[in-house]
């Protein structure tokens, strides 16, 4: 009779390097959601590793970064899962660069958003809405935004009742009670 060996293998624990291909595509489902969480991900965050349905990750972000990455997070989260599966954990880790670079390189954006210019007003405004409202000018529904230019009538909180609207929907509702409450 011939030896039959049997062999048990034992199964290994699952180690998946993602390569960067699964990031960027990460990268274009955020983008497809919002552009600047997009931009702002891509220039904060770079890919480290996904190992036992850990993505890790590297996180440079500046304190405006902070706040829009902290703001998108769920969304990010949600895409993560969709991309990496969904018992995918996030492991964030410290940035590593040299601070000086990431100063140097948030300095130049900010350096960028100053060199834009502001709009101007064409005209210079003479008056203020207030002056304009002592003085009777018609320039907000204060003062008065009728067609033919009376004062709206005040409306009394007791004739509110009478609307049709609340009426019908007292019917609708069966209210057995309606109070009025004015606002102060």
């Amino acid at each position: 009779m011939p030896k039959i060996k049997i062999s048990q293998e034992t199964p290994t624990p699952e180690v998946l390097v993602a390569s960067n291909k699964e990031f960027d595509e990460l990268i274009a489902k955020i983008k497809d959601r919002s552009p600047e969480l997009a931009d702002t991900f891509s220039a904060s965050i770079k890919f480290i590793s996904y190992e036992e349905n850990i993505l890790t990750w590297e996180s440079c972000a500046g304190d405006a970064a902070k706040k829009s990455l902290t703001h998108g997070y769920a969304a990010i989260k949600q895409l993560v899962r969709e991309v990496y599966g969904f018992n995918t954990k996030i492991k964030s880790m410290a940035c590593s660069r040299d601070i000086s670079m990431r100063s140097q390189a948030e300095h130049g954006k900010e350096m960028h958003a100053a060199n834009i210019q502001q709009p101007t007003m064409p005209e210079p405004q003479n008056t203020s809405m207030i002056e304009e409202a002592e003085i009777g000018g018609s320039g907000s529904c204060v003062t008065g935004c009728s067609p033919t230019g009376e004062p709206m009538p005040e409306i009394d909180g007791a004739d509110i009742l009478n609307d049709p609207i609340v009426q019908r929907a007292t019917e609708l509702f069966e209210a057995t009670k309606r109070t009025v409450q004015l606002k102060i």
